[in-house]
């Protein structure tokens, strides 16, 4: 289901695929859901062109340190 929400408000719950996750969603920090919804463009287009994911890992841990 898709919540609908303020760009300007402080989120903290992780939410996304792994590929896809900006390092704030990986630190648990709080975010602005912009910058990371703009992360994850990024790495579609990166996906797009390349043939691949930018950040590489053969275990879920392995592709959050890549992220990181």
């Amino acid at each position: 289901a898709a919540i609908l929400q303020s760009p300007f408000e402080l989120r903290q719950d992780p939410c996304g695929s792994l590929h896809y996750s900006a390092p704030e969603l990986l630190q648990l920090d709080q975010y602005h859901s912009f910058p990371i919804d703009l992360w994850a463009f990024g790495v579609v287009l990166f996906a797009l062109a390349t043939g691949h994911f930018p950040f590489f890992g053969s275990t879920p841990e392995k592709i959050k340190q890549s992220i990181l």
